[in-house]
């Protein structure tokens, strides 16, 4: 039997490998936007080899302990949406039969938002299709909020400070 290969326009969720990983019970995202650059904090998932299984560690932002924090720089970013649903809901979102997979980074495939986006930029002047398809929409799954964008890619820098030490060197990037 022969099968031919289609093209699918369906929109879907593409897990993608992101590293580090994230913190699963307490990762606390934070966004920072200027407009022009978007960068998201989390602290990074730490396994203690003592650990038992039995407690949890409580953080606090606000506290001077220094801890893993990664650092991610969301290269031309469009557009970012941060809060919403969490883990208790997922299965409510649109993606969550088509590839979303929980506490994880995906790159969602043939985007409605990229799609609507596109469409209102499409009487501009300048509008150009081909910078569009570069786009590429990232949607992270935390324990407690969803962080999407519309981007061209991003960098991952790894901090081992406090949480505010990492704030404002990140807010000292910004334009």
């Amino acid at each position: 039997m022969l099968f031919k290969k289609t093209t699918n326009s369906y929109e879907y969720a593409l897990p993608i490998e992101w590293e580090p990983a994230w913190d699963v019970g307490a990762p606390i995202p934070h966004v920072i936007s200027s407009g022009h650059q978007t960068y998201l904090l989390y602290y990074i998932e730490e396994e203690s080899q003592d650990w038992d299984g039995t407690s949890v560690t409580v953080i606090d932002p606000n506290s001077n302990e220094v801890l893993p924090i990664a650092v991610v720089k969301f290269n031309g970013c469009y557009a970012y949406k941060f809060g919403g649903a969490n883990d208790e809901v997922m299965s409510g979102h649109p993606l969550y039969k088509k590839g979303l997979k929980f506490y994880s980074a995906h790159k969602v495939i043939n985007s409605n938002w990229i799609k609507a986006e596109e469409k209102i930029n499409s009487i501009h002047a300048y509008y150009k299709p081909e910078r569009w398809k570069e786009r590429i929409h990232y949607l992270l799954l935390f324990h407690d909020e969803l962080f999407e964008c519309i981007a061209d890619g991003f960098e991952i820098t790894v901090f081992r400070e406090s949480f505010s030490s990492v704030l404002s060197k990140t807010l000292s990037e910004l334009n």
